[in-house]
């Protein structure tokens, strides 16, 4: 079944059920849009991005985050597109996911092989893994404490305690993996 039918390069998208909305990055004109689910009129919230490589979803405080890979930012801003503002600064960042309870932000840069994480409120960068090549897909499973993430350069899906420990590989031999989506990383360890 297609929901929607856009005239776009997705990058990053992220479904607000309730609300019966998608969310997207265009990577083809460097914008972000919304489009109702059921069908209905494209509606542009960002533009002037150099990049966009990821979006997520606040829904408990409504807002929309994104990853702006040229430019070197995180961006947010309300649901609508209003208040738009800068997170955090950061070289390369490519895929991000949110923590809620904790107030924090995670994120994997594109090339240099870390993963980090800031407050919601902004701040300072914490790397809380390094050395890892070629970084993507960084999703968090906040009930088990497990941060996954697709290793693309070594063809491998590993996971690590957010609060750290061992990094374990969960899937060998893979053909550049890209990205996955927090359900899909919870389902690797049933």
């Amino acid at each position: 079944e297609t929901l929607v039918e856009v005239n776009a390069t997705l990058r990053g998208i992220a479904i607000d059920v309730p609300d019966g909305k998608l969310y997207f990055g265009d990577q083809s004109i460097n914008k972000i849009f919304r489009v109702p689910i059921n069908g209905g009129e494209l509606e542009e919230l960002a533009a002037g991005l150099g990049f966009p490589a990821d979006v997520t979803l606040d829904l408990k405080n409504r807002k929309l985050y994104w990853c702006d890979q040229s430019r070197g930012l995180i961006e947010r801003a309300n649901l609508d597109g209003s208040q738009r503002e800068t997170v955090i600064e950061t070289p390369a960042p490519y895929y991000l996911d949110l923590d809620l309870t904790g107030n924090r932000l995670f994120w994997g840069d594109f090339s240099a092989g870390n993963i980090n994480v800031v407050p919601l409120a902004g701040g300072a960068r914490n790397n809380l893994i390094t050395g890892q090549p070629r970084v993507r897909g960084v999703k968090l499973d906040l009930e088990r404490g497990d941060m996954f993430w697709c290793n693309r350069q070594s063809n491998h899906v590993q996971r690590r305690k957010i609060d750290g420990g061992p990094i374990i590989t969960v899937i060998n031999n893979l053909d550049t993996p890209h990205g996955h989506r927090s359900d899909c990383a919870q389902s690797l360890l049933v």
